[in-house]
């Protein structure tokens, strides 16, 4: 009777440990979860952030040429017309109107006290005052003053200046852009404008429109990205026009791009002021539609406002809130708002979940099973077999003990590529590996072991592509423990990536023999230090070598390259305090990174 107590006690206390490692184990898998999840949301942001940057060149320099249109047809409409306004005729205009290919064109005409429009080929703007139009009233006042604008604000060229398209006051429903071009000969302004048709066309096919609607593909969790203007979000504020009409300009919109369809306004603007006044991400959960979302704010430093939205005037946005407006433009932020679905993040996990309990518990059992057989043996020896192997017996349950331990390490390690597998939303890569997992659990892969798991992550990444760009890809990371997390750990991927990527493109123009890229990373006292060596086609001039970090400039041939890729690496760097410096000798280049790992 008492062995039967003593085997009793055993496989409770035993069920006990098991059951507390099961607790435990839920309890990291669901925090690692949750963390994976907004890593994933932050790495997201990361590519959007990078993919608006890019568009939004590319949409400032189409623009720009629009402009440049717009410049020479003023040019030609000048010299067609008579230089004194009151000899032009509206059937002048028009006709210049059709040939020239314009939506409309207007004359602005300088009275004491006011800039008006004069004539026009479209009725409905004659007469309209432009004294209430803030900076670009400004703009005319230098035109008509100095031939040229200083305004740090819009496409300035000589004798011309043109704003952002915008809606236009003498019809609501218009959005149009408009040149403005004076110098001097004649009495009036002439003002060309034409239809954001060709502009918009172009931000659907490349805009961030689209990189939007790519997203929300690409990642079926997310339920909405938001791009949000932090100067006027809750504070908005509509414009009646000189025929009484609402007007909301595009350059004071709150939110730049995406939707805001799933809305808290009141507790969203007290986020976004967060956010932006803290540099940091922040985020909160609540339900929408019986939904169990997460909302993730994260500020984002960028040109986009100051090339979209003008410090507001005073007299254009109600006063309390031009100073915060100011400031904000000047610190140059605005903020990436995401809205994620976690139901839906959470059944997919739930599933890869169960599987693994699944196999833990059946390891677990296993193990009780091994360890009862065991007992009985033991319990079932003479008093002096028991005597004699107790030390042993003893021993034999604290390897059990060791072995349970060391599968639970075991699982945990496969728990983390499973994970990975879901942030990726590599599902069939997922189930194939389960499914081995299953049938022989024993069964281990030879990984890279860098302590930091994203270097090792990136450097496997680069060994795939280089073996199918038939590179040759030598490197040598040092062992480190983790060195980094967060957002500093994500950025320093994007460093390695881009370096990386940088020098396959530029030796994939060389002869397959030549291909050769060679990086290093190693710790030295309190930074990380990381080198790209490769070949070049030719060497670089000094003058080269000093405009490689600058935003357009490239040595490589093709369209595919805009030149952003260092210009962007360098920016990371230096966002975390570090250095990027670059030696290039006859046909060799080699980026040497260094960053503060404190």
């Amino acid at each position: 009777m008492s062995q039967r107590v003593r085997l009793l006690s055993i496989c409770i206390a035993v069920c006990l440990i098991i059951a507390a490692n099961s607790v435990i184990f839920f309890v990291l898998t669901g925090n690692s979860l949750e963390s994976n999840h907004n890593r994933e949301i932050e790495s997201i942001a990361h590519q959007i952030q990078s993919s608006v940057e890019q568009s939004r060149i590319g949409s400032k320099l189409y623009e720009d040429m629009i402009g440049e249109k717009l410049r020479l047809a003023s040019i030609a409409a000048q010299q067609a017309l008579p230089a004194d306004v009151e000899e032009v005729t509206t059937d002048q205009l028009v006709a210049l109107r059709d040939r020239l290919q314009l939506q409309g064109l207007t004359l602005l005409k300088r009275t004491p006290d006011n800039i008006v429009l004069y004539k026009s080929s479209n009725a409905d703007e004659v007469g309209l005052s432009t004294k209430g139009w803030g900076n670009w009233y400004k703009a005319f006042q230098e035109l008509f003053d100095n031939r040229d604008v200083t305004m740090d604000w819009g496409q300035k060229l000589p004798n011309y200046w043109s704003g952002p398209y915008e809606i236009a006051s003498a019809d609501i429903k218009r959005i149009s852009k408009w040149g403005y071009y004076y110098d001097g000969t004649t009495n009036y302004m002439l003002d060309p404008y034409v239809d954001d048709t060709a502009w918009r066309r172009y931000q659907e096919l490349t805009g961030t429109q689209a990189i939007i609607e790519r997203t929300l593909q690409t990642y079926p969790f997310l339920l909405e990205v938001t791009g949000i203007n932090p100067a006027t979000f809750g504070h908005e504020k509509t414009f009646i026009t000189e025929k009484g009409e609402t007007l909301d300009p595009l350059v004071h919109r709150p939110v730049f791009f995406g939707s805001y369809e799933i809305k808290h306004t009141e507790k969203d603007a007290r986020f976004i002021q967060t956010a932006i006044q803290t540099g940091a991400t922040v985020s909160y959960q609540t339900t929408y539609n019986g939904k169990h979302i997460q909302k993730t704010f994260i500020p984002v430093q960028s040109q986009l406002l100051d090339e979209a939205t003008p410090i507001p005037d005073p007299d254009l946005l109600y006063k309390q809130y031009a100073k915060k407006s100011a400031e904000v433009t000047k610190n140059q932020y605005y903020v990436l708002n995401l809205v994620s679905d976690m139901d839906k993040l959470d059944a997919q996990l739930s599933s890869q979940f169960k599987t693994l309990m699944i196999i833990f518990a059946g390891l677990t059992l296993l193990s009780i099973a091994i360890l009862f057989v065991i007992i009985r043996l033991v319990s079932n020896s003479r008093d002096k077999a028991v005597k004699e192997t107790s030390e042993t017996y003893a021993e034999e349950v604290n390897r059990m003990f060791l072995n349970i331990r060391g599968q639970r390490h075991d699982f945990l390690n496969h728990v983390n590529v499973i994970h990975s597998f879901v942030e990726l939303e590599k599902y069939e890569e997922l189930h194939q590996y389960t499914k081995t997992l299953v049938e022989d659990i024993g069964g281990l892969n030879d990984l890279i072991r860098i302590g930091q798991p994203e270097i090792a992550a990136i450097i496997q990444a680069k060994m795939v592509t280089a073996m199918n760009k038939k590179i040759q890809l030598i490197h040598n990371i040092a062992s480190m423990e983790r060195i980094m997390t967060g957002a500093k750990s994500m950025d320093l991927v994007r460093i390695i990536g881009n370096l990386i990527d940088n020098a396959y493109d530029e030796v994939m123009e060389l002869d397959a023999e030549l291909r050769q890229v060679e990086c290093r990373g190693w710790l030295e006292g309190k930074h990380f230090h990381f080198t790209v060596i490769n070949p070049m086609r030719n060497a670089l001039t000094e003058e080269e070598q000093a405009s490689l970090f600058r935003a357009g400039f490239t040595t490589k041939t093709g369209q595919n390259h805009a030149g952003l890729g260092l210009a962007i690496t360098q920016n990371l760097i230096h966002k975390h305090r570090g250095t990027i410096s670059v030696d290039a000798r006859d046909k060799q280049i080699e980026f040497h990174v260094s960053i503060p790992i404190g």
